[in-house]
């Protein structure tokens, strides 16, 4: 059976409902039976949403002058004592720590906030560093290893290639459902990869999931420009080239928006997560940014 996902105002909606209640069935059946020797399948094609095919925003520009451009620097603190990952139970007994919040045990460092630039439909075309074109086919690697996926959240552009590559001697599950791409459900045996690109940005990052291992989730961001980053294990992070001039950014972390954070001392409230920030030549640094605890929301 392939599990289809729906699609609003198509007329056989119904009938996908119940593949998709039949194949999470099935997949839970099979968590404690799996041998490892499942096939590689994907989602049913359907017509992509316009926004998908032509939502491209940005321009490469052909002067690389250094004034023009400035990054962006900062560091995600949490503004409380540190954090100890919460403990995830295996089938059989077994323990693994939870990805959800990670807390750095020695700076507060704060991993995987996602911040990206805000950009609407109908905005003026963004001027985009040629350096960037050069990375525009960079490949993406994604891996299901130890029962997890790694990296825990990774950032993709559109037509960029992106491989999902499974090194471990059993089988994995990897799905999602997207808004401006074609949703997919694919199983991985041992050893497999499988190549995919996303056609159209996608608003929020997306959720990765496996329904064999329910405790194993990543997130992908998928934008068609270059301006977004990662913290690391110690909450940096860092978006080189953006254009001079005042822009608006989102903060993201997989448990919401980080809504409030006291920024140059100052404590600042952030609607639904937005920053409006000016960046000039050169480096723009705001140093510690301290994110009170009830921004995550576990």
């Amino acid at each position: 059976m392939r599990c289809l996902s729906p699609v609003p105002s198509c007329p056989w909606l119904p009938y996908a409902a119940a593949a998709l209640v039949a194949c999470s069935l099935s997949a839970r059946a099979a968590e404690d039976s799996f041998d490892g020797q499942l096939k590689t399948e994907t989602v049913s094609g359907y017509a992509l949403p316009a926004a998908a095919r032509s939502d491209a925003s940005f321009y490469y520009d052909t002067v690389s002058d250094e004034s023009r451009w400035g990054d962006l620097v900062l560091r995600l603190v949490y503004d409380g004592d540190p954090l100890k990952p919460k403990k995830i139970v295996l089938g059989g007994g077994a323990v693994m720590d939870s990805e959800q919040l990670l807390v750095n045990a020695k700076d507060r460092g704060v991993a995987n906030v996602v911040l990206w630039m805000d950009r609407k439909p109908g905005q003026p075309p963004l001027r985009v560093h040629p350096s960037y074109a050069e990375l525009a086919q960079a490949k993406v690697t994604l891996t299901t290893k130890g029962k997890a996926f790694v990296p825990h959240v990774a950032l993709a552009r559109t037509n960029q290639p992106v491989v999902i590559s499974n090194p471990d001697p059993h089988g994995y599950n990897v799905k999602a459902e997207l808004f401006n791409n074609q949703a997919f459900n694919v199983l991985l045996k041992s050893g497999d990869t499988w190549d995919l690109k996303f056609q159209g940005r996608e608003p929020t990052p997306t959720k990765l999931e496996d329904s064999i291992h329910a405790w194993m989730s990543a997130y992908l961001l998928v934008r068609d420009d270059p301006y977004a980053a990662i913290s690391d294990a110690s909450g940096k992070l860092k978006i080189k080239r953006l254009p001079v001039g005042e822009w608006t950014f989102v903060v993201w972390h997989e448990t919401g928006y980080m809504r409030k954070a006291n920024l140059a001392g100052k404590d600042v409230e952030w609607q639904r997560g937005r920053v409006t920030l000016e960046i000039k030549p050169g480096e723009n640094n705001l140093g510690e940014v301290k994110l009170p605890p009830g921004n995550f929301r576990q």
